[in-house]
């Protein structure tokens, strides 16, 4: 709405807002300052006129902290981070926790598929608990279907069991598959 730019290259952006109405911006940057390809964020205390660039930081994380299309849901003083990794030609998506929104610990796995990949994950939680969608189809010349997207719940937004499939099929419909 502001029409101004906050920073360029960068991909699956996600915005959160903590109680005290400071704002972080997670995304994945192809450049972000002197590195490339990784996830960082930007943190403004005035309501986004001017933003505070860092880079994230991961403890105890699998692929030495490599982690991509942050997703961060944030409740009650807590940073949830959930954010794709590739290992042994799969890609499913890791948990990680943070107090401060920067320096984010290893978790665990939060959701890998029984086949296929999954990554870029959107996360949130309901009265009933919480839900996570992600993609099925990554680009990968795997044989996922186009469009499919997994379905998972979780009572505790640490572990996501898959409920469902979502198949956006021709940019237009979506419906259940299941």
């Amino acid at each position: 709405k502001t029409q101004v730019v906050i920073t360029d290259q960068a991909d699956v952006g996600d915005l959160v807002l903590d109680e005290s109405g400071r704002l972080y911006l997670y995304y994945y940057g192809w450049t972000v300052g002197e590195q490339q390809n990784l996830p960082a964020m930007a943190v403004s205390e005035d309501n986004g006129e001017t933003w505070t660039f860092k880079y994230m930081e991961f403890e105890g994380f699998p692929n030495r902290g490599n982690v991509s299309d942050p997703n961060v849901v944030y409740d009650d003083g807590v940073f949830q981070l959930y954010g794709s990794t590739r290992d042994n030609g799969q890609t499913y998506i890791l948990h990680g926790e943070s107090t401060d929104g920067i320096h984010f610990t290893y978790k665990g796995v939060a959701f890998k598929p029984t086949e296929g990949n999954a990554g870029v994950a959107s996360v949130y939680e309901t009265e009933a608990g919480w839900n996570l969608f992600s993609l099925a189809s990554l680009g990968f010349n795997d044989g996922s279907e186009p469009g499919k997207i997994w379905v998972a719940t979780s009572s505790d937004g640490e572990f996501f069991e898959n409920k469902d499939t979502l198949l956006l099929n021709d940019g237009k419909n979506a419906y259940f598959n299941g």
